[in-house]
């Protein structure tokens, strides 16, 4: 539509309100300069000749829609979703949540109200239903979030949504491709080198010998003489257990060496001394301090790991491959998905449905084995 176009937008005007059939906007010249007007009857039979704040035309589109708004009955938006988030922020406080959920949820609910305003679409079922399904499609995570703020945001206005029908729905599971450890194994001996950070380079490699996220490696109680212990004897081969905290699932979880060696080889019973500040406990929950801080290093990791090695080196070296690249070291050995769902912190499920390969190649081996 052009904004020259002061006929569409009465069109336009009159199609989301039937009332608005014998009413039209207007440019009038005044003294005082050009001024923008909607006039005629309106359905209630009302005669209407109102001045419309704008500058320009599509400016007094929207001043009309706002108008008619008032005229019809219908919500104002920008008062009633100013009040209607001020109550969603408030009910979120009350929850105390941690600084990072609680940032996350607020900003949910920021992007919804804006969707409104933005349309002049007043807080209620029909306009939250809209604003979930043109925000986040079904299939991409960020549905969760926005189905949530939506929910909030009928609670505190009294509408009743019906969230059935708006749920997030799995996609199918990315297919990863086949590991190959020794090439791993070089470019985590070689190229990671280039990162030129000893804490970088620690965290990397015992993400890939563990399994663990990352920011389950900067919780890990390593075994040793520092901590009143003694080294494993053999070395840190699969089997020691390693505790630490499990800040995604929130409890205290433990994983072990998925590969014979590498551990020693790298030597990574000490974390290195750029490490310590974000140390954070492995037996209870760490502050929201501290795991924003330890985040916001794993983040500086992750770009630091494409300026210096390559652009698209996460494919192979990032954290998630890595994690990727120990579970399918764990079901190549014919582990159960159950352990190797505790080992790795993750579900059955997602392992069924991403690890096929690893199935089929086991299935066939069992069966030479057994027959």
């Amino acid at each position: 539509m052009r904004a020259t176009n002061l006929h569409a937008f009465t069109v336009s005007l009159r199609q989301e309100f039937p009332e608005a059939e014998s009413l039209r906007i207007r440019k009038a010249k005044r003294a005082s300069g050009t001024v923008w007007q909607l006039v005629g009857v309106h359905g209630n039979g009302d005669t209407i000749a109102r001045q419309l704040k704008a500058s320009n035309e599509s400016e007094a589109f929207h001043g009309a829609r706002e108008l008619m708004m008032q005229l019809s009955g219908r919500s104002s938006s920008k008062s009633f979703t100013k009040h209607h988030l001020r109550a969603a922020l408030e009910a979120i406080t009350s929850k105390g949540y941690r600084d990072a959920t609680g940032r996350a949820k607020v900003s949910g609910v920021r992007k919804v109200c804006e969707w409104l305003a933005e349309r002049s679409l007043a807080v209620d079922e029909k306009a939250l239903h809209k604003a979930v399904m043109e925000l986040a499609p079904e299939e991409n995570r960020k549905r969760r979030s926005v189905l949530e703020a939506a929910s909030l945001l009928a609670t505190v206005a009294g509408e009743n949504l019906d969230i059935e029908g708006l749920r997030f729905r799995n996609p199918l599971p990315t297919r990863r491709p086949a590991v190959d450890d020794p090439a791993i194994f070089q470019a985590l001996d070689t190229d990671l080198l280039k990162l030129g950070d000893p804490g970088a380079i620690s965290v990397y490699r015992v993400v890939v010998v563990t399994g663990v996220r990352a920011n389950g490696a900067l919780s890990m109680k390593i075994p040793g003489p520092f901590d009143g212990d003694e080294f494993p004897e053999g070395g840190f081969q699969p089997g020691v257990q390693l505790p630490y905290w499990d800040s995604k699932r929130g409890r205290a979880g433990f994983c072990t060496p998925t590969v014979r060696d590498w551990w020693d080889h790298w030597d990574l019973t000490l974390p290195p001394n750029q490490l310590k500040e974000y140390w954070m406990p492995h037996d209870r929950p760490a502050t929201n301090e501290q795991i924003e801080k330890a985040n916001n290093l794993l983040s500086n990791y992750a770009a630091m790991l494409r300026r210096k090695v390559h652009k698209d080196a996460a494919h192979s070296l990032g954290f998630r491959a890595l994690r990727h690249a120990a579970t399918a070291r764990l079901l190549k050995s014919g582990m159960q998905p159950l352990t190797v769902a505790e080992l790795i912190s993750t579900s059955v499920a997602q392992i069924e449905a991403t690890y096929s390969d690893c199935f089929r190649q086991h299935a066939i081996t069992e069966a030479a084995r057994l027959l």
